[in-house]
């Protein structure tokens, strides 16, 4: 299996357009980032919502890049957070998250600065990448290769094969 992760301090949703183009070009599974200090997470299965959901001007859905699922992780420095921190760690200002990585799904666990888990999102392969992954719903035959030198390779290597076994039957 292959998983394509980029890791990055801006969320997507600044510069939006370029991971638009760039997520399903080079089929982008997950982008983990930073900058803000309110943790998020969204997969292609989550309910869309709004990105900035306590603003009432905010047009912007959490949905621009499915199927790629992406982070932002709440931890690191600084002062100031979005909203003022719960003493009890009941919300998702300077939260940290644990990622887990097997050959079929990516777990993310969203935990709060007090440890307690705030949401879990598992990812499963939306990108065949070549014919390497398991994509449900989706065939999983690799992309024959296509490539002239690798066709005149075969047919060299055959006619060597066939001349050889030929030679061999000969001097029998």
């Amino acid at each position: 299996a292959e998983w394509r992760i980029i890791v990055t301090h801006f969320p997507p949703y600044w510069g939006k357009k370029d991971w638009m183009e760039l997520a399903p070009k080079h089929e982008i599974d997950a982008i983990i980032t930073g900058h803000r200090h309110s943790q998020s997470m969204h997969c292609k299965d989550d309910v869309v919502a709004k990105i900035w959901g306590e603003s009432q001007t905010s047009t912007e859905m959490n949905d621009f890049l499915d199927p790629t699922a992406w982070i932002v992780s709440g931890g690191g420095g600084g002062i100031t957070s979005e909203h003022i921190p719960d003493p009890a760690g009941n919300d998702d200002q300077y939260g940290f998250v644990d990622m887990t990585v097997t050959k079929k799904e990516l777990t993310f666990e969203a935990l709060s600065h007090k440890g307690m888990l705030r949401k879990t999102m598992v990812v499963k392969h939306s990108y065949s990448h070549g014919g390497i992954n398991e994509v449900p719903g989706q065939s999983t035959t690799p992309k024959p290769e296509t490539t002239t030198e690798a066709k005149k390779t075969t047919k060299k290597s055959t006619a060597k094969h066939s001349k050889r076994r030929h030679e061999e039957q000969i001097a029998a």
